[in-house]
Protein backbone atom coordinates (compact mmCIF):
# COMPACT_ATOMS: atom_id res chain seq x y z
CA UNK A 1 0.00 0.00 0.00
CA UNK A 2 1.51 3.32 -1.02
CA UNK A 3 1.37 6.55 0.99
CA UNK A 4 -1.66 7.84 -0.91
CA UNK A 5 -3.59 4.61 -0.27
CA UNK A 6 -2.68 4.72 3.41
CA UNK A 7 -3.96 8.28 3.67
CA UNK A 8 -7.14 7.37 1.78
CA UNK A 9 -7.73 4.54 4.23
CA UNK A 10 -7.18 6.80 7.24
CA UNK A 11 -9.41 9.56 5.94
CA UNK A 12 -12.15 7.05 5.06
CA UNK A 13 -12.24 6.02 8.71
CA UNK A 14 -11.87 9.50 10.16
CA UNK A 15 -14.48 11.13 7.94
CA UNK A 16 -16.97 8.35 7.34
CA UNK A 17 -20.41 9.98 7.09
CA UNK A 18 -23.40 8.70 9.00
CA UNK A 19 -25.20 7.47 5.87
CA UNK A 20 -25.46 3.66 6.16
CA UNK A 21 -24.51 3.12 2.52
CA UNK A 22 -21.09 4.70 2.89
CA UNK A 23 -19.31 1.38 3.39
CA UNK A 24 -20.49 0.20 -0.04
CA UNK A 25 -19.57 3.41 -1.85
CA UNK A 26 -16.71 3.27 -4.33
CA UNK A 27 -13.77 5.61 -3.87
CA UNK A 28 -14.90 8.08 -6.52
CA UNK A 29 -18.35 8.46 -4.97
CA UNK A 30 -16.80 8.83 -1.53
CA UNK A 31 -14.71 11.78 -2.69
CA UNK A 32 -17.85 13.50 -3.90
CA UNK A 33 -19.54 12.82 -0.57
CA UNK A 34 -16.65 14.49 1.22
CA UNK A 35 -16.91 17.43 -1.15
CA UNK A 36 -20.50 18.04 -0.18
CA UNK A 37 -22.13 16.77 -3.35
CA UNK A 38 -25.13 14.49 -3.07
CA UNK A 39 -24.58 13.05 -6.52
CA UNK A 40 -21.76 12.56 -8.98
CA UNK A 41 -23.03 15.12 -11.47
CA UNK A 42 -20.24 15.01 -14.04
CA UNK A 43 -21.66 13.35 -17.18
CA UNK A 44 -21.45 16.65 -19.07
CA UNK A 45 -17.69 16.34 -18.97
CA UNK A 46 -17.94 14.10 -21.99
CA UNK A 47 -18.45 17.20 -24.09
CA UNK A 48 -15.45 19.09 -22.76
CA UNK A 49 -12.13 19.65 -24.44
CA UNK A 50 -9.27 17.34 -23.64
CA UNK A 51 -5.76 18.68 -23.53
CA UNK A 52 -5.06 17.37 -27.02
CA UNK A 53 -8.22 18.94 -28.48
CA UNK A 54 -8.29 22.30 -30.23
CA UNK A 55 -11.58 23.53 -28.69
CA UNK A 56 -9.77 25.85 -26.28
CA UNK A 57 -6.46 27.74 -26.37
CA UNK A 58 -3.52 25.77 -25.09
CA UNK A 59 -2.40 26.70 -21.55
CA UNK A 60 0.92 28.51 -21.39
CA UNK A 61 3.94 26.32 -20.78
CA UNK A 62 4.94 25.96 -17.14
CA UNK A 63 8.09 28.06 -16.89
CA UNK A 64 7.97 29.22 -13.32
CA UNK A 65 5.39 31.85 -14.31
CA UNK A 66 8.04 34.45 -14.99
CA UNK A 67 6.39 37.83 -15.57
CA UNK A 68 6.32 38.62 -19.30
CA UNK A 69 7.41 41.96 -20.72
CA UNK A 70 3.88 42.51 -22.03
CA UNK A 71 1.38 40.61 -19.86
CA UNK A 72 -2.00 39.81 -21.42
CA UNK A 73 -4.59 41.73 -19.43
CA UNK A 74 -7.66 41.24 -21.60
CA UNK A 75 -10.22 38.53 -22.12
CA UNK A 76 -12.45 36.46 -19.88
CA UNK A 77 -11.17 35.40 -16.47
CA UNK A 78 -13.08 32.36 -15.20
CA UNK A 79 -13.12 32.04 -11.41
CA UNK A 80 -14.50 29.05 -9.53
CA UNK A 81 -15.64 29.92 -6.04
CA UNK A 82 -17.76 28.93 -3.05
CA UNK A 83 -21.22 29.90 -1.87
CA UNK A 84 -20.25 32.66 0.58
CA UNK A 85 -18.84 34.68 -2.31
CA UNK A 86 -22.01 34.58 -4.42
CA UNK A 87 -24.81 34.56 -1.84
CA UNK A 88 -26.88 37.61 -1.00
CA UNK A 89 -27.99 40.70 -2.86
CA UNK A 90 -24.77 42.49 -1.89
CA UNK A 91 -22.52 39.56 -2.73
CA UNK A 92 -18.77 39.73 -2.80
CA UNK A 93 -18.79 38.31 -6.33
CA UNK A 94 -20.78 41.27 -7.66
CA UNK A 95 -18.48 43.78 -5.98
CA UNK A 96 -15.32 41.98 -7.11
CA UNK A 97 -16.51 41.70 -10.70
CA UNK A 98 -17.51 45.36 -10.97
CA UNK A 99 -14.37 46.68 -9.28
CA UNK A 100 -11.93 44.48 -11.19
CA UNK A 101 -13.55 45.21 -14.55
CA UNK A 102 -13.43 48.93 -13.84
CA UNK A 103 -9.67 48.64 -13.43
CA UNK A 104 -9.09 46.36 -16.42
CA UNK A 105 -11.30 47.71 -19.17
CA UNK A 106 -10.72 44.80 -21.54
CA UNK A 107 -11.19 42.05 -18.96
CA UNK A 108 -14.36 40.31 -17.83
CA UNK A 109 -14.95 37.96 -14.90
CA UNK A 110 -17.19 34.92 -15.23
CA UNK A 111 -18.01 33.20 -11.95
CA UNK A 112 -18.38 29.42 -11.67
CA UNK A 113 -19.93 27.61 -8.72
CA UNK A 114 -19.04 23.91 -9.15
CA UNK A 115 -21.72 21.57 -7.87
CA UNK A 116 -19.26 19.02 -6.51
CA UNK A 117 -16.70 21.54 -5.35
CA UNK A 118 -13.08 20.40 -5.61
CA UNK A 119 -14.19 16.91 -6.64
CA UNK A 120 -15.41 18.43 -9.91
CA UNK A 121 -11.85 19.45 -10.78
CA UNK A 122 -10.38 16.18 -9.54
CA UNK A 123 -12.62 14.34 -11.97
CA UNK A 124 -11.79 16.68 -14.84
CA UNK A 125 -8.09 16.09 -14.23
CA UNK A 126 -8.60 12.34 -14.09
CA UNK A 127 -10.30 12.44 -17.48
CA UNK A 128 -7.55 14.67 -18.83
CA UNK A 129 -9.86 17.64 -19.37
CA UNK A 130 -8.71 21.19 -19.05
CA UNK A 131 -10.20 23.04 -16.06
CA UNK A 132 -13.14 25.32 -16.80
CA UNK A 133 -11.53 28.11 -14.77
CA UNK A 134 -8.26 29.92 -14.19
CA UNK A 135 -8.67 30.46 -10.44
CA UNK A 136 -10.30 28.71 -7.49
CA UNK A 137 -11.26 31.21 -4.79
CA UNK A 138 -12.27 30.34 -1.23
CA UNK A 139 -11.44 26.63 -0.94
CA UNK A 140 -10.02 24.95 2.13
CA UNK A 141 -7.05 22.79 3.03
CA UNK A 142 -9.35 19.77 3.11
CA UNK A 143 -10.23 20.37 -0.52
CA UNK A 144 -6.57 20.55 -1.46
CA UNK A 145 -5.68 17.46 0.59
CA UNK A 146 -8.37 15.39 -1.08
CA UNK A 147 -7.22 16.54 -4.52
CA UNK A 148 -3.60 15.70 -3.74
CA UNK A 149 -4.49 12.24 -2.43
CA UNK A 150 -6.81 11.40 -5.30
CA UNK A 151 -4.48 12.62 -8.04
CA UNK A 152 -1.26 11.36 -6.41
CA UNK A 153 1.53 12.50 -8.75
CA UNK A 154 -0.63 15.04 -10.63
CA UNK A 155 -1.54 18.48 -9.34
CA UNK A 156 -4.45 20.81 -9.97
CA UNK A 157 -2.68 24.04 -9.06
CA UNK A 158 0.51 25.65 -10.28
CA UNK A 159 3.31 26.80 -8.02
CA UNK A 160 2.93 30.54 -7.61
CA UNK A 161 5.55 33.08 -8.55
CA UNK A 162 5.16 35.23 -5.47
CA UNK A 163 7.19 38.03 -7.02
CA UNK A 164 4.24 38.68 -9.35
CA UNK A 165 1.84 39.27 -6.43
CA UNK A 166 2.62 42.80 -5.26
CA UNK A 167 0.28 42.68 -2.27
CA UNK A 168 1.50 39.41 -0.79
CA UNK A 169 3.49 41.20 1.91
CA UNK A 170 0.31 42.41 3.60
CA UNK A 171 -0.90 38.93 4.56
CA UNK A 172 -1.04 38.51 8.30
CA UNK A 173 1.77 36.52 9.89
CA UNK A 174 0.61 33.04 10.84
CA UNK A 175 -1.85 32.46 8.01
CA UNK A 176 0.67 30.87 5.64
CA UNK A 177 0.05 27.10 5.67
CA UNK A 178 3.52 26.28 4.34
CA UNK A 179 2.49 24.23 1.32
CA UNK A 180 5.75 22.69 0.06
CA UNK A 181 4.67 23.25 -3.56
CA UNK A 182 3.77 26.90 -2.85
CA UNK A 183 0.41 26.64 -4.65
CA UNK A 184 -1.89 28.50 -2.25
CA UNK A 185 -2.38 31.84 -0.54
CA UNK A 186 -4.91 32.81 2.15
CA UNK A 187 -7.51 35.32 0.99
CA UNK A 188 -9.66 35.26 4.14
CA UNK A 189 -9.88 33.24 7.32
CA UNK A 190 -12.05 32.00 10.12
CA UNK A 191 -10.68 32.24 13.64
CA UNK A 192 -11.69 29.50 16.07
CA UNK A 193 -12.44 31.24 19.34
CA UNK A 194 -14.51 30.73 22.47
CA UNK A 195 -17.89 32.42 22.62
CA UNK A 196 -18.37 33.34 26.26
CA UNK A 197 -21.56 34.39 27.99
CA UNK A 198 -20.07 37.05 30.25
CA UNK A 199 -23.35 37.41 32.11
CA UNK A 200 -22.75 33.90 33.48
CA UNK A 201 -19.01 33.21 33.61
CA UNK A 202 -15.63 34.93 33.35
CA UNK A 203 -13.52 34.24 30.26
CA UNK A 204 -10.93 31.49 30.82
CA UNK A 205 -7.29 32.61 30.81
CA UNK A 206 -6.20 29.50 28.88
CA UNK A 207 -7.64 26.42 27.20
CA UNK A 208 -6.37 24.23 30.01
CA UNK A 209 -8.36 26.37 32.48
CA UNK A 210 -11.53 24.88 30.98
CA UNK A 211 -10.81 21.73 32.98
CA UNK A 212 -10.98 23.62 36.30
CA UNK A 213 -13.93 23.44 38.67
CA UNK A 214 -14.98 27.01 37.93
CA UNK A 215 -15.94 25.90 34.42
CA UNK A 216 -17.66 22.65 35.35
CA UNK A 217 -20.67 22.06 33.06
CA UNK A 218 -19.96 25.35 31.28
CA UNK A 219 -18.61 24.14 27.95
CA UNK A 220 -20.50 22.73 24.97
CA UNK A 221 -18.83 21.96 21.65
CA UNK A 222 -19.62 20.33 18.35
CA UNK A 223 -18.12 16.96 17.53
CA UNK A 224 -14.71 16.99 15.84
CA UNK A 225 -16.03 14.20 13.62
CA UNK A 226 -18.92 16.12 12.13
CA UNK A 227 -18.46 19.85 12.45
CA UNK A 228 -15.68 22.25 11.41
CA UNK A 229 -15.91 24.21 14.65
CA UNK A 230 -15.40 21.05 16.69
CA UNK A 231 -12.51 20.02 14.47
CA UNK A 232 -11.01 23.46 14.81
CA UNK A 233 -11.33 23.24 18.60
CA UNK A 234 -9.65 19.82 18.64
CA UNK A 235 -6.87 21.10 16.35
CA UNK A 236 -6.42 24.07 18.68
CA UNK A 237 -6.06 21.70 21.66
CA UNK A 238 -3.53 19.62 19.74
CA UNK A 239 -1.49 22.72 18.98
CA UNK A 240 -1.80 23.87 22.59
CA UNK A 241 -0.85 20.71 24.49
CA UNK A 242 0.72 18.59 21.75
CA UNK A 243 -0.33 15.38 19.99
CA UNK A 244 0.87 13.31 22.96
CA UNK A 245 -1.49 14.99 25.44
CA UNK A 246 -4.61 16.05 23.53
CA UNK A 247 -6.59 12.89 24.35
CA UNK A 248 -5.71 13.31 28.03
CA UNK A 249 -6.82 16.94 27.82
CA UNK A 250 -10.13 15.96 26.21
CA UNK A 251 -10.72 13.38 28.92
CA UNK A 252 -10.18 16.09 31.53
CA UNK A 253 -12.79 18.21 29.76
CA UNK A 254 -15.22 15.28 29.82
CA UNK A 255 -14.63 14.81 33.53
CA UNK A 256 -15.57 18.49 33.90
CA UNK A 257 -18.88 17.66 32.21
CA UNK A 258 -18.13 18.80 28.67
CA UNK A 259 -21.16 18.50 26.39
CA UNK A 260 -20.62 17.38 22.77
CA UNK A 261 -23.26 17.86 20.08
CA UNK A 262 -23.15 16.56 16.52
CA UNK A 263 -24.59 19.66 14.90
CA UNK A 264 -24.00 23.35 15.24
CA UNK A 265 -27.72 23.98 15.72
CA UNK A 266 -27.81 21.64 18.73
CA UNK A 267 -24.67 23.16 20.24
CA UNK A 268 -26.02 26.66 19.80
CA UNK A 269 -29.35 25.64 21.36
CA UNK A 270 -27.48 24.24 24.36
CA UNK A 271 -25.53 27.48 24.69
CA UNK A 272 -28.59 29.66 24.28
CA UNK A 273 -31.01 27.80 26.50
CA UNK A 274 -29.45 25.00 28.53
CA UNK A 275 -27.13 26.93 30.80
CA UNK A 276 -23.90 26.33 28.90
CA UNK A 277 -21.80 29.50 28.89
CA UNK A 278 -18.77 28.67 26.70
CA UNK A 279 -18.93 27.52 23.08
CA UNK A 280 -15.96 26.93 20.75
CA UNK A 281 -16.98 28.59 17.49
CA UNK A 282 -15.84 30.79 14.66
CA UNK A 283 -15.50 34.39 15.73
CA UNK A 284 -17.90 35.34 12.93
CA UNK A 285 -20.59 33.25 14.65
CA UNK A 286 -20.68 35.87 17.40
CA UNK A 287 -20.98 38.64 14.82
CA UNK A 288 -23.93 36.85 13.22
CA UNK A 289 -25.69 36.52 16.56
CA UNK A 290 -25.13 40.20 17.35
CA UNK A 291 -26.32 41.10 13.84
CA UNK A 292 -29.54 39.22 14.64
CA UNK A 293 -30.10 41.46 17.67
CA UNK A 294 -28.70 39.39 20.51
CA UNK A 295 -26.88 40.83 23.52
CA UNK A 296 -23.14 41.22 22.72
CA UNK A 297 -22.24 40.35 26.31
CA UNK A 298 -23.68 36.89 25.74
CA UNK A 299 -21.54 36.31 22.65
CA UNK A 300 -18.18 37.69 23.64
CA UNK A 301 -15.36 36.66 21.29
CA UNK A 302 -12.61 35.30 23.52
CA UNK A 303 -9.09 34.15 22.70
CA UNK A 304 -7.51 32.60 25.81
CA UNK A 305 -4.00 33.96 26.16
CA UNK A 306 -4.82 36.23 23.22
CA UNK A 307 -4.19 33.30 20.87
CA UNK A 308 -6.63 32.06 18.24
CA UNK A 309 -6.64 29.14 15.83
CA UNK A 310 -6.84 30.07 12.14
CA UNK A 311 -8.75 28.22 9.41
CA UNK A 312 -7.72 30.09 6.24
CA UNK A 313 -9.70 30.17 3.00
CA UNK A 314 -7.43 29.87 0.01
CA UNK A 315 -6.86 30.88 -3.59
CA UNK A 316 -4.94 28.99 -6.25
CA UNK A 317 -4.32 29.25 -10.00
CA UNK A 318 -5.04 26.09 -11.97
CA UNK A 319 -2.16 24.34 -13.69
CA UNK A 320 -4.22 24.34 -16.90
CA UNK A 321 -5.22 28.01 -16.70
CA UNK A 322 -5.39 29.92 -19.99
CA UNK A 323 -5.45 33.52 -18.73
CA UNK A 324 -2.44 33.23 -16.44
CA UNK A 325 -1.49 36.92 -16.51
CA UNK A 326 -5.02 38.04 -15.63
CA UNK A 327 -5.14 35.39 -12.91
CA UNK A 328 -2.05 36.84 -11.25
CA UNK A 329 -3.54 40.33 -11.50
CA UNK A 330 -6.70 39.12 -9.74
CA UNK A 331 -4.82 37.37 -6.93
CA UNK A 332 -2.82 40.53 -6.30
CA UNK A 333 -6.03 42.58 -6.52
CA UNK A 334 -7.98 40.48 -4.00
CA UNK A 335 -5.27 41.02 -1.37
CA UNK A 336 -5.40 44.82 -1.61
CA UNK A 337 -6.56 46.52 1.62
CA UNK A 338 -9.61 48.12 -0.05
CA UNK A 339 -10.70 44.77 -1.47
CA UNK A 340 -10.14 42.90 1.79
CA UNK A 341 -12.17 45.55 3.58
CA UNK A 342 -15.05 45.17 1.16
CA UNK A 343 -15.32 41.40 1.00
CA UNK A 344 -14.85 40.44 4.68
CA UNK A 345 -18.34 41.47 5.90
CA UNK A 346 -19.92 40.18 2.69
CA UNK A 347 -18.55 36.64 3.04
CA UNK A 348 -18.74 36.63 6.89
CA UNK A 349 -15.04 35.83 7.21
CA UNK A 350 -12.07 37.74 8.56
CA UNK A 351 -9.65 39.37 6.12
CA UNK A 352 -6.26 37.83 5.39
CA UNK A 353 -4.76 41.22 6.23
CA UNK A 354 -4.66 42.49 9.83
CA UNK A 355 -7.88 44.19 10.90
CA UNK A 356 -5.89 47.11 12.22
CA UNK A 357 -5.79 49.70 9.48
CA UNK A 358 -8.88 48.35 7.67
CA UNK A 359 -12.02 50.45 8.03
CA UNK A 360 -14.94 48.08 7.58
CA UNK A 361 -17.52 50.55 8.90
CA UNK A 362 -20.26 51.46 6.41
CA UNK A 363 -19.62 54.45 4.18
CA UNK A 364 -22.66 56.68 3.78
CA UNK A 365 -21.65 57.33 0.20
CA UNK A 366 -20.86 53.73 -0.68
CA UNK A 367 -22.98 51.86 -3.21
CA UNK A 368 -23.74 48.68 -1.31
CA UNK A 369 -24.90 46.70 -4.36
CA UNK A 370 -28.21 45.93 -2.73
CA UNK A 371 -30.03 46.38 0.52
CA UNK A 372 -30.75 42.84 1.52
CA UNK A 373 -28.54 39.94 2.42
CA UNK A 374 -30.53 36.80 2.93
CA UNK A 375 -27.69 34.38 3.40
CA UNK A 376 -27.29 33.20 6.93
CA UNK A 377 -23.83 31.80 7.05
CA UNK A 378 -20.24 32.70 6.98
CA UNK A 379 -18.81 29.77 5.07
CA UNK A 380 -19.95 27.18 2.67
CA UNK A 381 -18.67 23.85 3.79
CA UNK A 382 -20.91 20.86 3.83
CA UNK A 383 -20.71 18.17 6.46
CA UNK A 384 -19.84 14.65 5.35
CA UNK A 385 -22.99 13.60 7.17
CA UNK A 386 -25.10 15.88 5.05
CA UNK A 387 -26.95 17.18 8.11
CA UNK A 388 -24.94 20.17 9.19
CA UNK A 389 -24.73 23.29 7.05
CA UNK A 390 -23.57 25.94 9.33
CA UNK A 391 -20.40 27.46 8.32
CA UNK A 392 -20.58 28.76 4.85
CA UNK A 393 -16.83 28.45 3.24
CA UNK A 394 -16.31 25.66 1.21
CA UNK A 395 -15.85 22.29 2.67
CA UNK A 396 -14.85 24.66 6.33
CA UNK A 397 -17.47 21.26 5.42
CA UNK A 398 -17.94 21.51 1.80
CA UNK A 399 -15.17 19.19 1.40
CA UNK A 400 -15.89 17.38 4.57
CA UNK A 401 -13.20 19.27 6.31
CA UNK A 402 -11.72 16.69 8.55
CA UNK A 403 -8.33 18.15 8.02
CA UNK A 404 -9.25 20.98 10.21
CA UNK A 405 -10.53 23.80 8.14
CA UNK A 406 -14.03 24.28 7.82
CA UNK A 407 -14.49 24.94 6.33
CA UNK A 408 -14.96 26.49 4.48
CA UNK A 409 -18.82 27.93 6.76
CA UNK A 410 -22.39 28.59 5.96
CA UNK A 411 -24.67 29.58 8.73
CA UNK A 412 -24.90 29.87 12.43
CA UNK A 413 -28.45 28.74 12.59
CA UNK A 414 -28.26 25.96 10.05
CA UNK A 415 -26.13 22.93 9.57
CA UNK A 416 -23.02 22.90 7.51
CA UNK A 417 -22.86 23.28 3.76
CA UNK A 418 -19.26 24.61 3.21
CA UNK A 419 -16.43 26.21 3.99
CA UNK A 420 -15.46 24.87 1.74
CA UNK A 421 -17.27 23.60 -1.49
CA UNK A 422 -20.64 24.47 -2.71
CA UNK A 423 -23.42 21.96 -2.58
CA UNK A 424 -26.67 23.35 -3.89
CA UNK A 425 -25.38 24.67 -7.15
CA UNK A 426 -26.03 23.81 -10.75
CA UNK A 427 -23.62 21.91 -13.01
CA UNK A 428 -21.19 24.44 -14.31
CA UNK A 429 -19.14 22.57 -16.91
CA UNK A 430 -20.44 24.82 -19.65
CA UNK A 431 -22.36 27.40 -17.68
CA UNK A 432 -21.33 30.23 -15.44
CA UNK A 433 -23.18 31.77 -12.55
CA UNK A 434 -24.75 35.13 -13.31
CA UNK A 435 -23.93 37.37 -10.39
CA UNK A 436 -24.33 40.71 -12.15
CA UNK A 437 -26.24 43.15 -10.04
CA UNK A 438 -29.13 43.87 -12.39
CA UNK A 439 -31.71 44.58 -9.74
CA UNK A 440 -34.01 47.48 -10.51
CA UNK A 441 -33.12 50.77 -8.94
CA UNK A 442 -36.10 51.80 -6.86
CA UNK A 443 -34.66 54.96 -5.37
CA UNK A 444 -36.86 57.09 -7.63
CA UNK A 445 -39.97 55.16 -6.64
CA UNK A 446 -39.68 55.83 -2.93
CA UNK A 447 -40.15 59.00 -1.02
CA UNK A 448 -37.05 60.74 0.22
CA UNK A 449 -36.66 60.74 3.98
CA UNK A 450 -34.37 62.69 6.24
CA UNK A 451 -32.76 59.44 7.36
CA UNK A 452 -32.52 56.43 5.08
CA UNK A 453 -33.09 53.01 6.58
CA UNK A 454 -29.87 51.08 7.20
CA UNK A 455 -29.38 48.23 4.74
CA UNK A 456 -28.46 44.73 5.83
CA UNK A 457 -24.96 45.16 4.42
CA UNK A 458 -24.46 48.46 6.24
CA UNK A 459 -25.68 46.92 9.49
CA UNK A 460 -23.37 43.94 9.02
CA UNK A 461 -20.46 46.29 8.32
CA UNK A 462 -21.28 48.27 11.44
CA UNK A 463 -21.41 45.11 13.59
CA UNK A 464 -18.14 43.94 12.05
CA UNK A 465 -16.47 47.30 12.74
CA UNK A 466 -17.68 47.44 16.33
CA UNK A 467 -17.39 43.85 17.53
CA UNK A 468 -14.97 41.94 15.29
CA UNK A 469 -11.93 40.93 17.29
CA UNK A 470 -8.89 39.07 16.00
CA UNK A 471 -6.28 37.35 18.18
CA UNK A 472 -2.96 39.00 18.85
CA UNK A 473 -1.24 35.74 17.91
CA UNK A 474 -2.28 33.04 15.46
CA UNK A 475 -1.67 29.31 15.63
CA UNK A 476 -2.57 26.83 12.92
CA UNK A 477 -1.44 23.45 11.68
CA UNK A 478 0.59 23.36 8.48
CA UNK A 479 -0.88 21.96 5.29
CA UNK A 480 1.23 18.80 5.44
CA UNK A 481 0.21 18.20 9.06
CA UNK A 482 -3.45 18.64 8.18
CA UNK A 483 -3.12 16.27 5.24
CA UNK A 484 -0.94 13.56 6.78
CA UNK A 485 -1.41 13.58 10.56
CA UNK A 486 -4.67 15.26 11.53
CA UNK A 487 -6.85 12.44 10.09
CA UNK A 488 -4.99 9.99 12.34
CA UNK A 489 -5.49 12.24 15.37
CA UNK A 490 -9.21 12.57 14.64
CA UNK A 491 -9.48 8.80 14.23
CA UNK A 492 -7.74 8.30 17.60
CA UNK A 493 -10.17 10.77 19.18
CA UNK A 494 -13.13 8.90 17.71
CA UNK A 495 -11.85 5.53 18.88
CA UNK A 496 -11.49 6.87 22.40
CA UNK A 497 -14.59 9.06 22.75
CA UNK A 498 -17.03 8.21 19.93
CA UNK A 499 -16.37 4.63 18.75
CA UNK A 500 -19.92 4.23 17.53
CA UNK A 501 -19.21 6.70 14.75
CA UNK A 502 -16.53 4.49 13.18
Amino acid sequence: MNDGEQFSSRIDVALKPLRPDIETMDRRTFVHALAGSTAVALPALSGCARREDDAEPEPPAADGDAEPDEPVEEGTLRIATTKPFVEGEASAAVWLKETFEERFDDAEIDWILPEAGMAHYVERERRDFLPDAEIYLGFTTTDLALADVELEDRTLFRSLNRDRIDTIGGIRDGLDLEDPADRILPISTQYVSLLVDETAVSPPPSLEALTESGYESAVVTTSPRYNPRGRGFLSWLIDDVGPDRYLEQWQALRENNLAVEQTWADALASYDGDGRAILPAFATDALDRIFEGNDPDRYRITYPGDVGYAEPRLVGIFEGAIQVDLAYEFVSFVLEPEVQTAIAPRVRQYPALPLEGLDVAPDDDEDTDGDDDDSTGSDDETEPTGDDTDDGSQTDDTSGDQTGDDSSDTDNNTDETDDGASDDTQDTDDDTVDVDDDTEDTDDDTEDTDEEEETDLERRQRVFAEYALEPADIVTLSYETRRDELPEWIEAWALEFDPGSL
